[in-house]
């Protein structure tokens, strides 16, 4: 199952949770303080003065079945406070499912479906036996008026007593959508996140730049899973930040590299030019002029690689004069030789 399906059944199986919850709560409020067993109506259960006085009153109406009613109605108290303690537990369970991860959170909220489900039918069953025994009693109209349950207040209930119920599918789902996802170990997440951003700030005052974004994007990877997009955005932020600290370093680094590899290479061809230049000056003392014209050359090309294009274009035009020398004084050897021959012949 891919992350964002997950993320979607995590976050439907909350609000399903929530909206299952919603219609139990405004039911049993309404009943509790409207009701024929409600506050209005001057029964509350946990007074025993009141109850006494509620069922004698109903006895004294109904001899026959007043007390059946009665029992119906308190029966059906009970039962309607159960189902306001079932919506409360599906808010909770929705509130600790988004900010804890609870496992067991599906397998509860489905039990609540089956809990909410069976307190509908009995409440229901309990008001409409107790309503029927009123009309059927035969005590008449004004009676009967005053103790049944009818008009608006009936149909309110009616009404929503089938959203009650349809609603109860509504946790259902959502049980199945949590328990199919992994719910979010949000304290796991974030022990794990603080101690990430530990060694973040350790590796970043270390000089350790690369382990720094490395654990900076971690962080804000766990703050997306978390849901804190802010927190995320500054971890990213800060990972950016170091990274982009990181290039610029690297690239000073590389320059200063470079500087370093053609200062070291300058000096190494001008300590090579020297040793050149003392070879053809002893060179030329010793009248060796093509040998010096050549290291000449060789003294230009290295002041070309220099960038020194005048001392190239000097040792060039040196060059050039002794190689001009070493031929004439090479003819003059050369003369020198064949007058020598002569001589010996005659």
């Amino acid at each position: 199952m891919s992350e964002a399906t997950k993320n979607f059944r995590e976050f439907s199986g909350v609000w399903l949770a929530r909206i299952a919850a919603i219609p139990s709560l405004i039911f049993s409020f309404i009943v509790l303080f409207l009701g024929p067993a409600g506050i209005a109506n001057g029964y509350v259960g946990w007074n025993w003065v009141n109850t006494t006085e509620w069922i004698d009153q109903y006895i004294s109406t109904f001899p026959i079945n007043g007390e059946t009613i009665t029992n119906y109605l308190q029966f059906a108290w009970v039962i309607v406070i159960l189902t306001l303690v079932v919506g409360l537990i599906g808010l909770l369970i929705a509130w600790v499912r988004e900010k804890i991860g609870l496992r067991v959170s599906g397998f509860i909220l489905g039990i609540l479906f089956i809990t909410a489900f069976v307190t509908y039918i009995i409440y229901f069953s309990f008001i409409s036996s107790a309503n029927n025994l009123v009309l059927n009693a035969g005590v008449g109209e004004t009676d009967t008026n005053t103790y049944k349950i009818a008009g608006l207040l009936w149909n309110i209930v009616v009404i929503l007593w089938y959203v009650g119920l349809i609603s109860c599918f509504a946790n259902l789902i959502g049980a199945g959508y949590l328990i199919s996802a992994s719910p979010i170990p949000f304290a796991k997440f974030r022990a794990k996140r603080m101690k990430i951003l530990t060694k973040a700030d350790a590796a970043e005052r270390g000089e350790e730049p690369r382990e720094a974004i490395r654990l900076y994007k971690k962080a804000g990877d766990l703050s997306m899973k978390l849901r804190e997009e802010d927190k995320a955005t500054e971890y990213y932020q800060k990972s950016r930040e170091i990274e982009e600290t990181e290039i610029i370093a690297v690239i000073e680094r590389e320059e200063e590299r470079k500087r370093k590899e053609l200062r070291e290479r300058r000096e190494k061809l001008e300590e090579e030019r020297k040793e050149i230049l003392i070879r053809a000056d002893q060179a030329e003392e010793k009248e060796q002029f093509m040998r010096a014209s050549t290291l000449y050359r060789d003294a230009a090309e290295k002041s070309v690689d220099l960038g020194e294009k005048k001392l190239s274009a000097q040792f060039t035009a040196k060059a050039k004069e002794l190689k001009r020398k070493a031929k004439k004084l090479k003819k003059k050897k050369e003369q020198e030789e064949k007058e020598r021959m002569e001589q010996e012949e005659e």
